[in-house]
């Protein structure tokens, strides 16, 4: 982050609130998820509900800036979201669901290069796994945290069934074993395990930072600079957004046959 880089709250309210772009983004990416919005990170153990419509993105903004009554905030409005989509058919109240994720549906993995204070390390640990993905052939997207850390998302619809879902966790222990071994990436994140677990949402600010969690367009990772990530240079990816359409799941079984999840064994079943 540039030093001196402060927004406002006026300016947080115009961002999230009357930029029609980055709201259809966040709406977008929330209708089937459970979203939270607060200026703490640590934000794991409350339940949200989907983000449907643009009064609950206001209601949940204006909700979070009321404890700062200053005109610049001590910390900015983040808005997560859960790594799992609500199973359809599902209550859209989640609040007080038992924790046996039998409501849940689908979970992306995410891959997330935990370092705080190293924008360098964090991105060059993101890319020996950012090549490994590749080589594989495994689909993902790739975001800015909006600290220092790159986020790699492999969407659910890449999973063969039954893997996206009750074995989620098992699966994703494996899978960051052996690319925190393969890919020297020691800082890779091993609580997004948890299908439970939220994930700061694409085109949300950073709660500290105020710079937002961007897209990171393919063949752009090398280039990605935090200047890119500050709220006036953002524009939205609409293709970065799309649900991918039942992709092969051909660069995932790859993946995880690498990681040592073989077809013989009951995970699979």
């Amino acid at each position: 982050m540039s030093l001196g880089y402060v927004l406002t709250a006026r300016q947080v309210k115009e961002y999230y609130l009357d930029r029609p772009d980055i709201r259809e983004a966040l709406l977008a990416w929330g209708r089937e998820r459970r979203t939270l919005a607060g200026t703490e990170a640590d934000i794991y153990g409350r339940r949200g509900t989907p983000l449907e419509t643009a009064r609950r993105l206001e209601e949940m903004i204006e909700a979070s800036l009321q404890p700062s009554p200053s005109a610049v905030p001590r910390k900015y409005p983040a808005v997560h979201a859960c790594i799992s989509r609500i199973r359809r058919g599902a209550p859209t109240d989640t609040t007080h669901l038992p924790a046996d994720f039998s409501r849940i549906g689908a979970a992306d993995l995410v891959l997330d290069v935990d370092i705080k204070d190293n924008f360098r390390e964090a991105f060059a640990q993101g890319r020996r796994i950012l090549n490994l993905l590749e080589a594989h052939g495994t689909p993902h997207r790739v975001k800015f945290s909006g600290n220092t850390s790159p986020h790699f998302i492999l969407p659910a619809e890449a999973f063969p069934r039954p893997l996206s879902g009750q074995k989620f966790r098992q699966v994703a222990q494996t899978v960051y074993e052996y690319l925190k071994r393969e890919c020297d990436a020691p800082n890779l994140d091993p609580y997004l395990a948890d299908p439970d677990h939220y994930l700061r949402m694409a085109y949300s600010l950073h709660e500290n930072t105020g710079l937002v969690s961007v897209p990171i367009p393919l063949g752009a990772y090398d280039t990605f600079v935090l200047e890119k990530a500050e709220m006036p240079n953002v524009t939205v990816d609409e293709e970065w957004l799309k649900p991918m359409e039942a992709p092969s799941t051909a660069g995932m079984e790859s993946l995880l046959t690498a990681a040592g999840v073989k077809r013989e064994t009951s995970v699979w079943r």
